[in-house]
């Protein structure tokens, strides 16, 4: 949690140098565990904030397939896919992010109304992923909440 502490602080206080120390400590911490779920989560939901020009893009990508792959399915794996294809459509990769939509099975409503969305428009507004990144670390019950929100 120390470097994200570090990257949040740094990034009110708009420095640059702090923010890029932060990500190095997420970093060091892959590299000491990179099977831990929980510091991939932490990695991959704190550097999905910044913007695309200043985060690197691989290592979000990379933490959210590794979650996905030890997702248990339903609402987490929804929004997982949402955030990925989200990613991917801010990569210019729109086959990748459709990809990922299509995958959301409906057991959060949530997240299937947002690929529902993406899918029938054809592109991805800046506000609509802020809408579905805002839950990210903060709001655990909007994939973690018992059953499905049918």
């Amino acid at each position: 949690g120390h470097g994200m502490s570090t990257m949040v602080v740094s990034q009110l206080k708009g420095d640059g140098p702090g923010i890029m120390a932060g990500i190095e400590e997420m970093n060091a911490a892959i590299r000491q565990a990179p099977k831990s779920t929980a510091v991939r989560l932490t990695r991959g939901f704190t550097i999905i904030h910044l913007p695309p020009a200043m985060r690197d893009t691989d290592a979000v990508v990379e933490d959210l397939r590794f979650i996905l792959d030890t997702a248990p399915g339903g609402r987490p794996e929804d929004v997982l896919h949402v955030l990925l294809g989200d990613v991917y459509s801010e990569m210019g990769k729109l086959d990748a992010a459709r990809d990922e939509y299509r995958q959301v099975s409906g057991a959060s409503s949530f997240a299937a109304e947002h690929a529902k969305l993406r899918l029938e428009k054809g592109s991805v507004t800046p506000e609509s992923i802020a809408a579905v990144r805002s839950g990210t670390g903060t709001n655990c019950a909007m994939c973690h909440a018992p059953g499905t929100d049918k």
